[in-house]
């Protein structure tokens, strides 16, 4: 149980996560790849609505890593 615990430091919430395996990734690309299928067209839609979130997401990423001060 001791994976799922959050632990607190300095009141930023810090917690580990397991990396995806490159394959998984790869083959999540190769899948999704070329989006212009009619297989994709919900797909396509729900990625292009959640672009809207790309910079405030890279922004908390940026907030969130070790500073190298740190």
């Amino acid at each position: 149980m001791r994976k799922f615990k959050n632990s607190k430091k300095h009141g930023l919430d810090i917690s580990q996560k397991d990396m995806v395996p490159p394959e998984i990734l790869r083959k999540i690309v190769k899948d999704h790849g070329d989006m212009s299928s009619k297989r994709f067209r919900q797909d396509k839609r729900a990625y292009l609505g959640a672009l809207k979130y790309i910079p405030h997401a890279i922004y908390k990423l940026i907030e969130n890593m070790p500073m190298p001060w740190e």
